[in-house]
């Protein structure tokens, strides 16, 4: 069972190596390293237990780190996610970047570049602050699009065809479930280029 107290990491991987890497590295920081060999069985523990920070290959054995992603952010947007690209590939780097990656890093990077990118992760939310946020709906999610495209409630309600009262009410519902508290801290803590636009 995992321990709530302190910050989760969740490392999809083809190979076991950078987990008990990670796991060794961050034990002192009361850091939680749970590794997957698959992009499905991550996805299906994020569902029932949000982490923190996301490692992730960027080609894992059933599906591409883009499509992680993808499926990562519908659950929870806000989650940071580091993509280990291979060495000098920099179209995997960018198509992480612009993908929502909080950051792409080399697989074979040491220790030493890697921690300091987790723990700039884990700094982006009060601690365990990702691991308590619900699940945005398939609506929600909709609406979240149009804010960052920057779009008023009486657009929105237009576009979607829902009374303006309605989509206000969603705001209302996605400011709450992602911590923040108007539209401007929105747009730092989900970036446009998150919801892969």
């Amino acid at each position: 069972m995992q321990d709530k107290s302190g910050p989760i990491v969740y490392v999809a991987e083809q190979e076991r190596g950078m987990a008990h890497l990670m796991k060794e590295s961050l034990a002192g920081d009361g850091v939680l390293c749970v590794g997957f060999i698959d992009g499905h069985s991550c996805l299906q523990e994020l569902r029932t237990r949000l982490c923190d920070v996301l490692i992730t290959d960027s080609q894992l054995p059933d599906m591409h780190a883009i499509t992680l992603i993808g499926e990562v952010l519908k659950i929870c947007p806000c989650l940071p996610v580091i993509v280990r690209t291979p060495r000098s590939d920099i179209a995997a780097t960018v198509l992480a970047m612009k993908g929502g990656a909080f950051e792409a890093i080399e697989e074979d990077a040491d220790v030493r570049v890697v921690l300091p990118t987790v723990r700039a992760a884990l700094g982006q939310f009060p601690e365990g602050l990702s691991r308590t946020m619900k699940p945005l709906t398939r609506i929600e999610h909709k609406v979240l699009s149009h804010v960052l495209e920057g779009k008023g409630s009486g657009e929105i309600a237009l576009a979607m065809k829902r009374s303006r009262r309605t989509v206000e009410a969603h705001r209302c519902r996605i400011l709450k479930k992602l911590g923040v508290r108007n539209v401007a801290e929105l747009c730092c803590r989900v970036p446009v280029r998150r919801l892969g636009q």
